[in-house]
């Protein structure tokens, strides 16, 4: 069984701390949502155009906020395959890190793919499979590299 190198290590470390630094970035976009629809609707409250209570999770007619939620939604869905995959790769055959690399930048078009149409109030649209399907390779990739090495 080939030796996961204290280079490909360090390697599975960046393509690791760059994933988590995508979470952060992600949660603040939907911090930043979240605030900016309570104050629309505090607003709309203000000016007599509604009478409901606010509630961050009815995402149905705030576009933005759906959006955000999707992006995190997303991200945390796929994060454990992602990780535990990936990490099982490295270590046990020394490889992966271009599929980790890959599936990072994959993900981190996810909100820009996300904003400009490739998630509606109706679902997904086919714009945000040029992150998703391409994430998605990867994972089978990273599959496909670790299962001869353990069955």
């Amino acid at each position: 069984m080939p030796e996961a190198t204290s280079a490909v290590v360090i390697g599975a470390a960046r393509v690791t701390v760059a994933y988590a630094l995508l979470f952060v970035v992600f949660v603040n976009i939907q911090l930043f949502a979240k605030v900016a629809s309570a104050r629309k609707h505090r607003a709309a409250k203000k000016a007599g155009k509604t009478e409901a209570a606010y509630n961050r999770y009815d995402t149905s007619r705030d576009l933005t906020l759906h959006v955000a939620d999707r992006i995190v939604g997303n991200y945390v869905e796929w994060a454990s395959v992602f990780l535990a995959t990936f990490w099982l790769c490295v270590i046990v055959t020394g490889q992966g890190l271009v599929e980790g690399w890959i599936y990072v930048i994959a993900r981190a078009l996810y909100p820009l793919l996300a904003f400009y149409g490739g998630v509606t109030l109706q679902g997904a649209k086919p714009l945000i499979f040029l992150s998703t399907v391409p994430g998605y390779g990867c994972l089978i990739s990273l599959f496909l590299r670790l299962l001869p090495f353990i069955w």
